[in-house]
Order: C-alpha cells, then sequence, then structure tokens
C-alpha cells in the first residue's frame, strides 16, 4: 500500500513542480525529496513552498487511492456506495506559493478532488486560485470578520464582479460568519 501511495505521490507532485525532485514516503510514511546527482539519489532541503507543494501532493495522493480502492472493493460487491469518498479540506494552502504553484496547485486539486473545501485568505484566493477553481465550484462563500472596532476598517472583496463584506466594523461580538455568495 506505501508503495502505490509513494507512486501516486510522485505523480501528483510531478505534475505540479518544475523542479526534477523525487518525492519518498519510508517505511514510517515521513516524506522527504530526493535529487539525482550522478546517478546517485540525494535528499535536498525543503523550502518552505516545496512543503507546502508535497503536503498538498500527499493529501490529493490519500484521496484518489481512497477513491481507488473503494472503486476496487466496489467491483468484487463490498463496501457501500459511499465509502472511500473523503473530502479535502485545505486551510491556507497557497500562502507560500508564487503565482506559477498556485495556478498548478488549483488545477491539481481541481482534477484530483471529487469533494474540495478551500479556504483561503483575500491575498491567496483571488487571480490564479479562483481563476483556476471557479469552474468546479458548486458553492462559495466569504468568511466575513465582524469585528467591535468602531474605526471604519470594513472591508469587500470583489468576486465575479459583484462586492462582498470581508470585514465589518462596529459589530456587537468580536466573530466569523460564512456568507454564501453567487446564488
Amino acid at each position: 500500500m506505501r508503495r502505490r501511495l509513494e507512486a501516486e505521490l510522485q505523480a501528483i507532485f510531478g505534475s505540479i513542480t518544475i523542479k526534477k525532485y523525487t518525492p519518498r514516503l519510508n517505511a514510517n510514511f515521513e516524506l522527504t525529496l530526493h535529487q539525482d546527482v550522478d546517478g546517485v539519489e540525494l535528499q535536498v532541503p525543503k523550502s518552505t513552498g516545496e512543503n507546502q507543494i508535497l503536503s498538498v501532493s500527499f493529501v490529493a495522493a490519500v484521496s484518489k487511492l481512497a477513491r481507488e480502492i473503494r472503486t476496487e472493493h466496489r467491483a468484487e460487491g463490498d463496501g457501500a456506495a459511499d465509502s472511500g469518498t473523503y473530502p479535502i479540506v485545505m486551510d491556507a494552502a497557497f500562502g507560500s506559493l508564487d503565482k506559477n504553484y498556485q495556478k498548478e496547485v488549483s488545477r491539481a486539486l481541481a482534477r484530483l478532488a471529487p469533494q474540495l473545501i478551500v479556504l483561503v485568505s483575500k491575498s491567496q484566493g483571488m487571480g490564479e486560485v479562483i481563476n483556476e477553481l471557479r469552474p468546479h465550484v458548486s458553492n462559495m462563500g466569504v468568511l466575513v470578520t465582524n469585528t467591535t472596532s468602531l474605526r471604519d476598517v470594513s472591508e469587500f472583496i470583489e468576486i465575479d464582479g459583484s462586492n462582498y463584506p470581508y470585514i465589518r466594523a462596529g459589530a456587537e461580538s468580536n466573530h466569523t460568519q460564512l456568507e454564501v455568495i453567487g446564488q
């Protein structure tokens, strides 16, 4: 099972990154990156962005493998119809990535995850991320920060040509609420 997961991890990671690094998953399920240098495989240090891509690749590989196993078991007559369908939930998945990697990670997630919940900040979610994920989105919302501050710190976010509250000042309590948009 570990080898199968590692192979899927390598395929996903390779579809995202531009560097010729190979992720490895050891017997303790620890993730490392390696590079072939003159026929010798050497472990390389991971940047913050590479670590983020590696983590996303691992989660996507686990999700894909779970779906494949579900399909295999259903073909054998085992398992409920929805067993093995796991959503991927990601918070701040794009924070350490440049625009090219944001685009590639978004594409990979849209392609690999049948159920995806992505939480991103205003700075992370606009541009490449929303452009790549939008065609695959069935529901979208904004986490609105409500603050008791009397200073006018109110802010809006523009999505698909409409403005939505992002920060609301003058609230009775400090809290965040999900507001569904675009429906």
